[in-house]
């Protein structure tokens, strides 16, 4: 799963001014521009999860630590964004899926994104399976390795299915690897 806490909390939120996973990644590469050409894809990987679980000062504050560099106006813009979409997504569903925990506590954000994923896979498993007869599959957090014989139409049906289901968007969340 692509970008899988981003691309969940963007699915969630329902919030227009986040952009898919990709194009997102595009923009920060873009706005990273700066930084040491073997550092780029990492820090891209890693700065809207830095967000979401920090804050967006927090990570602007960490590329200007570890690069030297400083925030760009467009990505504290961007990042505000996705903290505060997350903010809301977190507020609202955390009481509902973690009562124990509350939101000033470390953590609130992956737990809530945690148990989303979860949901996720499992509902994509279940799907999978009503589908095709796995003799194997492993899931390992945020991917599943499936065996080969399983035709692609078959796993991007039950992959459209769980997100109907699920009332989430149905732009593909699976990146196949072959």
């Amino acid at each position: 799963m692509a970008g899988s806490f981003y691309e969940i909390m963007r699915r969630l939120s329902g919030d227009p001014q986040l952009l898919p996973i990709n194009d997102l990644r595009a923009i920060l590469t873009d706005l990273l521009g700066l930084l040491p050409c073997d550092q780029v894809k990492s820090t891209v990987k890693r700065h809207p999860l830095i967000v979401m679980n920090a804050g967006a000062s927090e990570a602007c504050a960490k590329l200007e630590r570890e690069f030297h560099i400083s925030c760009l106006p467009a990505l504290a813009h961007l990042s505000l964004k996705i903290e505060q979409a997350t903010k809301r997504l977190t507020e609202e569903h955390l009481p509902k899926l973690r009562p124990q925990y509350h939101i000033t506590e470390p953590g609130a954000t992956f737990r809530v994104l945690e148990w989303y994923e979860e949901y996720i896979m499992l509902t994509f498993y279940k799907e999978l399976t009503r589908r095709y007869h796995l003799t194997s599959a492993i899931w390992l957090h945020d991917g599943m390795w499936i065996p080969r014989e399983v035709p692609v139409e078959t796993v991007r049906i039950a992959e459209q299915s769980m997100l109907h289901t699920l009332n989430l968007d149905p732009t593909p969340v699976f990146k196949l690897a072959s």
